[in-house]
């Protein structure tokens, strides 16, 4: 049994939320500025490999993360292997420059971050088709953000629309949570990314957190999250959408196969 969603959704079809006010806001197709020279005072354009621009100042490179901050303030921090060449190497020019130099960090920090790095560099690029699709910002139910890079890997994923104030949502999430958690003890190359229907954003991060989703989810303020819902003509909640790593649609609702065989349903998507 489904609950019908009131709210009509204007279809959008480019919009990618850098953080829960910040947003990449040129179009990935348009060309990119030459890079400007900058000082660690001044705005300058930062791009990522994927095309998305954001006007900030350097703040400061640490743990291979570029930190930055909008003109109204706003902290940002961009993983280095997102930028451009052109950006990683003014990144790490306006790092040589500041003062005082940044610590060493303690061994077994430093450790870990080389571990991550190397994990990093070993993930291939998520394929086009996700990034057209998901756009190029995830976030998970502590608000850490993630790039698309999170869905590299996944031959199927699961687009889940729920919310917290929909009964039928609520009975089925646990069993869905279940299932992916079977999945992903067997190894199987399986995601899933929520998209809220809830009232507003502490209802989608409450939700996450009550439920134990151990999934992304696209921003609340997203314009992907309205997009996908008109994309998928979604009407009802709870409702899930198989897709491939392409974006092919391989169920257009696998509540009920989730609900009848759980993890088994995998393997006939």
């Amino acid at each position: 049994m489904q609950m019908a969603i009131r709210a009509v959704y204007r279809f959008a079809s480019v919009a990618v939320i850098l953080g829960a006010q910040t947003v990449w806001g040129q179009d990935p197709a348009a060309s990119a500025p030459a890079p400007s020279q900058a000082t660690s005072t001044s705005l300058r354009t930062w791009r990522s490999v994927s095309g998305a621009t954001i006007d900030a100042e350097f703040v400061k490179v640490q743990y291979g993360n570029v930190h930055l901050r909008t003109a109204d303030g706003k902290p940002v921090v961009i993983g280095m292997a997102r930028l451009t060449p052109e950006d990683r190497t003014a990144a790490e020019q306006l790092a040589a420059a500041a003062a005082p130099a940044e610590p060493e960090p303690p061994a077994r920090k430093l450790a870990s971050w080389q571990k991550a790095k190397a994990e990093e560099a070993a993930r291939p690029p998520p394929p086009k088709e996700l990034v057209d699709l998901f756009g190029d910002k995830l976030t998970d139910e502590k608000k850490k953000h993630l790039g698309a890079e999170a869905l590299s890997g996944a031959e199927k994923i699961g687009i889940y629309f729920s919310a917290h104030w929909c009964g039928p949502c609520r009975a089925f999430t646990p069993k869905l949570v279940e299932a992916y958690k079977d999945l992903r003890r067997d190894k199987k190359a399986f995601e899933v990314v929520f998209v809220s229907a809830d009232r507003d954003q502490d209802g989608m991060f409450g939700y996450m957190k009550e439920l134990n989703m151990p999934w992304l989810a696209i921003p609340y303020d997203s314009k992907v999250r309205k997009a996908l819902m008109q994309k998928y003509q979604v009407s009802g909640i709870p409702r899930l959408v198989i897709v491939s790593a392409s974006g092919k649609v391989l169920s257009n609702n696998a509540v009920g196969e989730v609900g009848a065989d759980g993890a088994k349903a995998y393997d006939r998507w």
